[in-house]
C-alpha cells in the first residue's frame, strides 16, 4: 500500500511539469494565405506546369475542403467571402464585415489585435483598400466605397501592412496617406526605405513601388530583373514583426484572381507560383518554429470556371503555349490593345503582334479562329457601348480582343475557361504546423474563422 501511495505522489508530482511543458508550446506563430480566385483546377495547372511539378502547399498533410457561398448567391465574391473567413458570419455579396442587418463584425486579425500580445500584419499583391484585406480591417456595406474602408486602417492598429497603392486615396477631406501618417504610421514607398527597416516597435505602411498603372504590385509575369516579389515582402514582414510572444500574417495573393477573370491561364499560373514561393519563406520560419507555428493556405472562391481539358485537344495537353505567351493580358491591353485603336491599326499587325508575344502563328490557329479575333478586334474598336447582346455573352465586360485571345492561349493548351466571373466550385485548404488537424474534412468558410478564435483567442 505504501508503495501505491508513493507512485501516486509521483504522478501528482509530474502533472505540473507536463503542464508547463505544454504552456510553453503554445500557437504563437500564424500564417494565413489567401490565394484569390485560386482552387483545385488552378492549383493543379500550376503544379503541373512546374519545373519540379509540384507547389509546396500541395504536399501539406492537412487538407480540408470547404463551402463558401453568400446570403445573397451561392456564389460568392471576394467580398463575402472573405469576410464569412475573415469574421465567421455569412454577409452578402459586395459587403465588406457588416451583416445584411448593418451590424459591423471583428476579423479574427481585429480579436488577435485586441485579446493578445501578437503583433499583425497584412500583405497583397492588390491595393490595400480592396475587398480582400479591407475585411480584415475595415467595415462598409459596399466594396467600392474604397476611401470609407481606408479610413479604417489607422483605426485598426495593426502593426504592418504591405501592399499596392490606395484606391481613391484622395476621396475625402484628407487623403488616406495622410490619415494613415497622422494614427502614427511610418508610410515608406522606396525600395532603399523598405528594405532598411530598423525601428521595429513602429507601425509601417509599405506601398509597393513596383506597381503598374493599376496601383496593384506589377503581374508576375510582367516583372522585370530586381522587381520585388511576394516572397520579399513576406521575409521583410517576418523580420519586422517577429517577437517572444507571437504574430499573424495575412498574405494575399490578389491577383490570380483578376488574371482568372481575363481568362489568362499563363499569367495566373506565374502569378501561383509566385504566391507559393511566399509560403516557402513562412516554411522555412515553420522549421525553426514547428510546434508553435501553423500556416494554412487557401482561395476563397473559384474564378474562371477553369477545366483542364478541352473539346479539341481531346485526352492531351500542350502547356508550352503557355510558356510561350510573354506577358499579362493588363499589359497586353494597357501597351499595346489601346495604341491599337487609337492609331487603326491593320489587323494584319495585330495579328503579327499575337504571335510574337503569345506564341499563336497562323499555322496554330484555324481560320474561323482568325475570323473571331478580327472580329473581336473591330468591337474592340467599337467599344462597349456598340455591344449586342451577343457581344455581352462573348465577352461580357473584357476588352474584346483581350479575351479572345488569352482563350486562345488556354484552348491551344488543352483548357477552357466557361465563365469571366466566380463559380460556385468547393475550396481547399492545405494546413500546417500546429493545430493542423483541426482543417480537415469538409466544412464551410466561417468555420475558418470558428477554428483559428478556437486555436488562438479561447
Amino acid at each position: 500500500m505504501k508503495r501505491f501511495f508513493s507512485l501516486l505522489l509521483v504522478v501528482f508530482l509530474l502533472l505540473p511539469m507536463t503542464s508547463c511543458t505544454k504552456e510553453e508550446k503554445e500557437l504563437k506563430y500564424v500564417f494565413f494565405f489567401i490565394g484569390d480566385g485560386m482552387s483545385f483546377s488552378s492549383i493543379k495547372l500550376a503544379e503541373d506546369t512546374s519545373k519540379k511539378n509540384d507547389l509546396n502547399f500541395d504536399d501539406f498533410d492537412s487538407v480540408g475542403v470547404f463551402k463558401n457561398e453568400d446570403t445573397t448567391s451561392l456564389i460568392p465574391d471576394s467580398a463575402s467571402s472573405g469576410s464569412a473567413m475573415a469574421t465567421g458570419v455569412k454577409v452578402p455579396q459586395g459587403n465588406i464585415s457588416k451583416t445584411s442587418l448593418g451590424f459591423n463584425k471583428d476579423s479574427i486579425l481585429t480579436l488577435v489585435k485586441k485579446k493578445s500580445d501578437m503583433k499583425v500584419g497584412i500583405i497583397t499583391t492588390a491595393n490595400l483598400n480592396h475587398a480582400t484585406p479591407a475585411v480584415f480591417y475595415a467595415h462598409s456595406a459596399s466594396r467600392y466605397n474604397y476611401y470609407e474602408i481606408g479610413t479604417y486602417l489607422p483605426k485598426s492598429d495593426f502593426d504592418l501592412f504591405i501592399g499596392g497603392e490606395f484606391l481613391d486615396a484622395e476621396g475625402g477631406e484628407k487623403d488616406l496617406y495622410t490619415l494613415a501618417k497622422e494614427g502614427g504610421y511610418t508610410v515608406l514607398d522606396t525600395k532603399k526605405e523598405i528594405k532598411n527597416i530598423k525601428d521595429k516597435n513602429k507601425k509601417y505602411l509599405i506601398i509597393s513601388p513596383d506597381t503598374d498603372d493599376s496601383g496593384m504590385m506589377k503581374f508576375a509575369i510582367d516583372r522585370q530583373g530586381g522587381e520585388t516579389t511576394l516572397a520579399d515582402y513576406m521575409s521583410i514582414a517576418i523580420d519586422t514583426l517577429y517577437n517572444e510572444k507571437g504574430f499573424f500574417i495575412m498574405c494575399e495573393g490578389g491577383r490570380i484572381d483578376l488574371a482568372l477573370h481575363s481568362n489568362d491561364a499563363a499569367s495566373a499560373v506565374c502569378e501561383i507560383k509566385d504566391f507559393s514561393s511566399a509560403v516557402d519563406v513562412a516554411l522555412d520560419f515553420y522549421k525553426k518554429h514547428p510546434d508553435e507555428t501553423l500556416i494554412i493556405v487557401t482561395g476563397d472562391h473559384e474564378t474562371g470556371g477553369l477545366s483542364l481539358g478541352y473539346t479539341d485537344t481531346g485526352y492531351t495537353t500542350n502547356f508550352d503555349f503557355l510558356k510561350n505567351q510573354k506577358l499579362s493580358y493588363y499589359k497586353y491591353q494597357t501597351e499595346y490593345v489601346e495604341k491599337y485603336v487609337e492609331k487603326d491599326t491593320p489587323f494584319d499587325k495585330v495579328l503579327s503582334d499575337i504571335e510574337e508575344l503569345f506564341g499563336l502563328n497562323e499555322s496554330a490557329l484555324y481560320d474561323f479562329e482568325i475570323e473571331t479575333l478580327e472580329k473581336a478586334y473591330e468591337k474592340t474598336k467599337l467599344g462597349t457601348s456598340y455591344y449586342t447582346d451577343e457581344d455581352k455573352v462573348l465577352y461580357s465586360n473584357r476588352n474584346p480582343l483581350v479575351s479572345q485571345v488569352t482563350r486562345l492561349v488556354a484552348k491551344k493548351s488543352g483548357l477552357n475557361f466557361s465563365t469571366f466571373v466566380h463559380t460556385a466550385s468547393l475550396m481547399p485548404l492545405y494546413a500546417k504546423g500546429k493545430g493542423e488537424e483541426n482543417f480537415t474534412g469538409t466544412y464551410d468558410n466561417t468555420d475558418i474563422y470558428n477554428k483559428l478564435y478556437e486555436l488562438i483567442i479561447k
